[in-house]
């Protein structure tokens, strides 16, 4: 009985424990939802308060005694300062006497408030009244300056040569802003915009709306079209495009579709959407046509099949994985002028085009069927670009006497039943330019060079970039023999063999000098994954020695050719790329290439530079420009501790600063981890102090080597005019580089 009366009351007091709590924790948060509602009222009283205060002085300053005593003329035209008409010579004259009198008042305003500002002060009896005097005068005097300074501004408007411009050169700019805006490369920036900037344009005033209005090639390019299956947004829709569609009166058009989120509802006969209805009305107008398609096509755009008489760009993607196909796309196949195609999305099915005319081929394709292979036996096939998906790529045996640019990208490895065979082994390119392969997981340069040597000789070939997982020793100078005319070259570097970098230096190991290789090349780039043993970093410093600096006796006689003669052309760019960002290989290589060695005050400055990093790991990121890297008040206190420290060393050589890399920590400390603070006041302390013994031109007499961004180092020659400026500036300014740290030559496009 004890037992059960001890259990009911241990229920009962668990129950109103839980009910104390279930109360505190509603009445916390009805405090929290309370304090927040008050806050939120508070900013809007604010705001409301600071709008009323500026509106009551707008009405009120003009009113105040003295106001109305301005000497400002007369608008002697009002009307031009609400258009854009160009002023008569008369009317000119004018204007100018108006500005000339407003800028005499403004000057004199200007002149009695400096002179009242910097009287003496009144006796201390009368001082607050003064006070409250002195604030009213300042406040009226100050408006008076603004409306006079707003007069010059308005009247020197309308003599602004803009209204002078003839219409022909605004047509020419309203055209380069329109296409500048909705010709942009990346694909998927083009799905995501929705705005058209000849709206803008042609709102501005009425001569700028009475021009863009008789200018129908600035209206057919239109924004994208997002399909919806709501009425009113879809009625919104095709009202828009009637009007763009009546403004570009018969010109050929350039639309983007993006049926992503269409999903029909069952009532709907095969699909169809009002909008795509509208277009395809217009289909004979068809010039270039991004879609991006759903669950399913819309219906109407199957009336376009046979009707596409000027289309000549096709760009065709799907939101859905590579096993996802919508209903048949047959409707391409009869375009008499489509020459470029980009297949963005891989489908399963088949997708008829009309192959035999085509020039530009882009597709990404996977394990399931590719149609590639039908675009490239176009006879006259130009640019050829593909993500590789598929694990057993191979192709047939091939000519293409028109290409001039492959672009491969193969980002999984490649599974194929002879391992002798390579998937370029049967590919002939006689007129190529341009080749640029990616192969993370392989080495390709095999079946690169057999494709050469179908190919050979390479004579048009002018640029080859190259970045595979790894490149076998004496591989690289078997491809460039095929290539004796490239000026570009981008490659992944042969790690722990020095014959290439050799070869291309025109010295082989055993010093005999010899031709070098690719004497054309101009531009040079290898990219690491890993450490630089010792002997390929003495090789690039010879082939930098050697093709990077002026040679005086490399002279040639006029309109000789250069692969018949012995001219060698100097290397304009030398750059070594890493995998990683700075930090683990990029310092340890820099100080290699320079011959430079850790002493007693490097080692201690580099341990603080650790110790830096350790507290702010954005400092490696040259990029980085926000003021997060810090998250309490004890970090600021350790930073300044180890500051203090690197203030403390004594630094008698600019050699010691290089090597630790510390200057490096403390600019990127001073301009974007801690600007306007105390530590970041230390940091451009120590740096300035810094200044006299990295100033010094001896320093840099034998420097080379810069950084170029956060993952990259350059070879600076003698005589080049960044060199110079290192002589005559720190060279803590070149520190966080400002070329681009991803070289252009292996920017594919968004496919």
């Amino acid at each position: 009985m004890l037992y059960w009366i001890r259990q009911s009351f241990q229920t009962k007091f668990k129950r109103l424990k839980q009910a104390v709590r279930l109360t505190k924790s509603r009445a916390q948060h009805s405090a929290l939802r309370s304090k927040s509602k008050f806050a939120r009222t508070s900013q809007r009283f604010h705001a409301t308060s600071k709008s009323t205060i500026c509106s009551a002085e707008a009405v009120i300053i003009p009113s105040l005694p003295g106001v109305s005593q301005t000497r400002l003329p007369d608008p002697p035209f009002p009307h031009l300062l609400v258009c854009n008409q160009v002023p008569t010579d008369a009317e000119a004259e004018l204007i100018l006497d108006a500005i000339a009198q407003a800028q005499e008042e403004a000057a004199r305003l200007t002149a009695t408030f400096s002179q009242r500002r910097n009287a003496k002060s009144q006796s201390k009896d009368d001082h607050d009244h003064c006070s409250r005097t002195s604030r009213a005068w300042r406040l009226v005097t100050t408006h008076k300056i603004d409306q006079a300074n707003i007069f010059i501004r308005q009247h020197q408007g309308i003599l602004s040569a803009i209204r002078q411009l003839p219409a022909e050169i605004l047509q020419e700019i309203f055209l380069h802003v329109a296409h500048f805006h909705l010709n942009h490369h990346d694909l998927q920036w083009r799905y995501n915009s929705t705005e058209h900037p000849s709206w803008a344009l042609s709102q501005a005033c009425g001569t700028w709306r009475t021009i863009a209005l008789n200018m129908p090639s600035l209206w057919n390019r239109l924004p994208t079209i997002r399909l919806k299956r709501f009425c009113a947004t879809t009625n919104l829709q095709v009202e828009y495009l009637c009007e763009l569609l009546r403004r570009s009166s018969g010109t050929l058009l350039d639309l983007c579709i993006d049926a992503t989120h269409f999903y029909p509802g069952q009532a709907a006969k095969r699909h169809h959407h009002a909008t795509v209805d509208l277009l395809c009305q217009h289909a004979e107008r068809w010039e270039t046509a991004a879609i991006k398609l759903g669950v399913c096509v819309p219906g109407g755009l199957r009336s376009i099949k046979g009707r596409l008489t000027t289309l000549k760009s096709l760009t065709l993607s799907a939101s859905r994985p590579s096993w996802f196909s919508p209903d048949s796309i047959d409707f391409f196949e009869d375009a008499p002028q489509l020459t470029s195609v980009h297949i963005a999305t891989p489908f399963s099915r088949e997708t008829p085009l009309p192959f035999a005319q085509l020039k530009h081929y882009t597709e990404r394709f996977d394990d399931d069927e590719f149609q590639i292979t039908r675009a490239m036996r176009s006879p006259v096939l130009e640019t050829l670009t593909m993500i590789a998906l598929n694990n057993e790529l191979v192709f047939p045996t091939l000519t293409l006497p028109c290409l001039v640019q492959l672009h491969v990208e193969i980002p999984h490895q490649l599974y194929l039943n002879d391992a002798d065979v390579g998937c370029f082994d049967y590919l002939t390119l006689p007129s190529i330019q341009d080749i640029r392969i990616i192969s993370r997981i392989e080495n390709m340069a095999p079946t690169l060079q057999r494709m050469l040597k179908n190919s050979s000789p390479c004579l048009a070939l002018k640029r080859l970039a190259l970045r595979f997982k790894f490149i076998e020793p004496g591989q690289l100078t078997d491809l460039l023999k095929l290539t004796p005319a490239l000026i570009h070259l981008s490659a992944t570097l042969p790690l722990g063999s020095d014959i290439d970098i050799h070869n291309l230096a025109g010295a082989s190991l055993s010093e005999h000098a010899h031709r070098p290789l690719v004497p054309l090349l101009e531009t040079c780039e290898f990219y690491n994954g890993d450490d630089i043993t010792a002997n390929v970093s003495t090789a690039l410093n010879k082939l930098a020695s050697s093709r990077c600096e002026p040679q005086p006796d490399n002279i040639s006689t006029l309109n000789s050719n250069p692969l018949l003669s012995n001219e060698t052309h100097r290397l304009r760019s030398l750059s070594i790329y890493f995998s990683e960002p700075v930090s683990f290989w990029l310092q340890p290589q820099h100080r290699r290439f320079e011959d430079w060695f850790l002493a007693t005050t490097s080692f201690d400055l580099e341990i603080l530079r650790d110790a830096l990093v350790a507290r702010l790991p954005d400092l490696l990121d040259y990029r980085y420009h926000e003021q997060s890297g810090i998250r309490c008040l004890i970090e600021h206190d350790e930073v300044r501790r180890i500051l203090a420290k690197i203030d403390a060393v004594r630094v008698d050589h600019a050699r010691d600063i290089y090597v630790s890399g510390v200057h490096y920590a403390l600019k990127s400390i001073a301009k974007c981890q801690c600007p306007g603070t105390k530590n970041g006041a230390l940091a451009r302390k120590i740096l300035d102090k810094w200044a006299p013994i990295t100033d010094d031109p001896d320093a840099l007499k034998h420097r080379h080597w810069a950084r170029q961004g956060n993952r990259s180092l350059v070879y600076i020659p003698n005589d080049s005019s960044e060199k110079s400026y290192l002589r005559t500036e720190s060279p803590i300014d070149i520190v966080l580089g400002v070329r681009d740290e991803r070289p252009p030559m292996f920017s594919f496009e968004s496919i």
